[in-house]
């Protein structure tokens, strides 16, 4: 891939016409003790599942929450799929 001249970033900002994306990325990040030792042992090919740390069993705690909010103030209380009552009497 050839980098691209200023002249052509412009001339390519002036014609599109769908979508734009833009990346800016940082020297360096911040990591946390739970995620230097996630890395490192999925470095190791011993990868652990987000929710073994604290921390991010938290978060996904949380994220479980909102979702989970969200979806019932659209669809109303969660349902009983009429196929997974089948599969359900299938195994009985």
């Amino acid at each position: 891939m050839q980098p691209v001249s200023a002249e052509q970033f412009a001339g390519m900002l002036r014609t599109f016409s769908d979508t734009a994306f833009r990346l800016e990325t940082q020297p360096a990040y911040f990591t946390s003790t739970a995620e230097r030792e996630a890395l490192a042992l999925f470095l190791a090919g011993a990868p652990r599942p987000p929710g073994e740390f604290p921390v991010w069993q938290t978060w996904l705690d949380e994220m479980k929450e909102l979702v989970t909010d969200a979806v019932q103030k659209l669809q109303g209380p969660p349902r009983t799929s009429p196929f997974a009552r089948e599969a359900r009497l299938a195994h009985s």
